[in-house]
């Protein structure tokens, strides 16, 4: 899926469906915000910076901007999970594996976050760990 760049399915021993923990893809995120500003008149700013860490900063705030723009518009987040559930579906999985709940969350998960190994393999324990509040408020 093009939104995303990473993911971890949690199920929860007393639950009868799955969740999924998402890092959105920064590029395909960036141009969702941009087509939104567009669609609803604002045009942003542009900063023009040669500084490493400015891109960086403007890379987690398109980040931090999508994401709490799923989380606070509740009919992106059910056509987002309409097409997660059109893609599993495509792609073999059966009803039970295919997470019913998404998070998408600003993290990006890398080897000095410690939630991924240096050949970028999931930590899940880890990440259940990390996203424990996250994970607890979806399920309950």
């Amino acid at each position: 899926m093009p939104l995303v760049d990473n993911c971890c399915v949690v199920a929860h021993p007393s639950k009868s469906y799955c969740i999924c923990i998402i890092t959105p893809n920064l590029k395909k995120s960036q141009e969702f915000i941009e087509t939104r500003k567009k669609s609803n008149g604002d045009l942003g700013h542009q900063q023009n910076s040669d500084s490493k860490n400015n891109v960086s900063d403007q890379n987690q705030e398109a980040i931090n901007e999508f994401v709490e723009t799923l989380d606070s518009n509740k009919k992106l987040q059910e056509n987002f999970n309409k097409e997660m559930l059109d893609h599993c579906l495509k792609q073999g999985l059966e009803r039970f594996e295919i997470p019913s709940k998404t998070k998408f969350v600003k993290e990006t998960w890398l080897p000095d976050s410690g939630l991924v190994t240096d050949s970028l393999k999931l930590k899940r324990r880890e990440i259940e760990k990390f996203y424990e509040k996250e994970i607890r408020n979806i399920y309950f």
